[in-house]
């Protein structure tokens, strides 16, 4: 969601310019950087981000499961993990 809303507004930006702005500028360039710059963003940014939601995620979902499933063992491993630090 948050992509396509990045993408819809850098369409508007572009297509929301006068014409006489394309006449002046070389458009093709300018088109060619904004897209570039959405996939460095994408790339460096938002893809790394979404990831380590996900990741985040399943970690608290394998502790609640481990803890379901086995409470002392959770609880060992949680304070060995802790003694490491």
């Amino acid at each position: 969601k948050m992509i396509k809303q990045y993408r819809r507004d850098i369409f508007k930006g572009i297509m929301d310019r006068r014409p006489i702005r394309y006449y002046r500028e070389n458009t093709a360039d300018y088109i060619s950087a904004l897209t570039n710059d959405m996939k460095l963003i994408e790339d460096n940014y938002i893809a790394a981000l979404l990831n380590t939601f996900k990741l985040v995620v399943m970690f608290a979902v394998t502790l609640v499961i481990l803890l379901i499933l086995t409470p002392m063992v959770t609880a060992i491993l949680i304070l060995t993990f802790l003694l490491m630090f």
